[in-house]
């Protein structure tokens, strides 16, 4: 069973406002450093209206890198790299490609942590979660503007992962039955945003409602 965890996360509209988003005079932002030892992978995302290049850092000790992991990103898309764990600390940053500190726009950057074939204690018995044996996929989703959105295509599995279109024309609201979703309540994804959701059984427990009838989520899921 893999699960995703957020280690990082940060979402900021406008840049270097309201205490949003803060770059340094050449360009580059540090988010600082997490420690790692929990996780099996990491996936660094990030979005900018500004082209540049993402790095992921690790070490034994904070401060003092001895592996670096890149991804360079065009201005106004999304990207994504996965790298395995190799160092107890990690660390993460953004640089513009152009040295220069964004003045508008936005920056948005995460950054996740995974795990499978976990050994934990209960009871004093040793249980293990086994590793996901498929891949359970479904036809990218032409979600309505309608109050109450409309389900996921029926698909069991134990977790999913949603993604809004990066050509969306506007946000996507993820709710359920017992929640409805429609413009302004529900989980709110952005153009180009991902959303895990780990423990869920079928994909038909979650609804999605558009701002703007027409755009698309796309999503899979695991099965062990």
């Amino acid at each position: 069973m893999t699960q995703l965890f957020v280690v990082k996360s940060v979402a900021f509209q406008e840049l270097n406002s309201g205490g949003g988003v803060v770059f340094s005079t050449n360009g580059t932002w540090d988010g600082g450093y997490w420690d790692s030892k929990n996780y099996d992978n990491l996936q660094g995302t990030v979005r900018a209206n500004a082209s540049g290049l993402l790095t992921i850092n690790q070490g034994q000790q904070s401060g003092k890198w001895d592996w670096t992991d890149t991804l360079r990103v065009t201005s106004g898309n999304t990207g994504m790299v996965t790298v395995p764990v190799v160092g107890k600390h990690v660390n993460i940053t953004f640089a513009t490609a152009s040295g220069q500190t964004p003045t508008s726009g936005e920056f948005r950057v995460g950054l996740w942590g995974k795990h499978s074939d976990v050994l934990s204690q209960i009871s004093g018995q040793t249980v293990k979660l086994e590793l996901a044996d498929s891949i359970r996929a479904r036809v990218p989703l032409i979600v309505t503007a309608a109050s109450g959105g409309m389900f996921l295509l029926s698909g069991d599995t134990k977790s999913a992962v949603i993604k809004a279109s990066a050509s969306n024309s506007s946000d996507i609201y993820i709710g359920g039955s017992g929640e409805p979703p429609y413009s302004g309540l529900g989980y709110q994804m952005e153009p180009g945003d991902t959303l895990p959701i780990n423990g869920i059984s079928n994909f038909n427990l979650v609804k999605a409602a558009a701002v703007i009838s027409g755009d698309t989520i796309s999503y899979l899921g695991i099965t062990g």
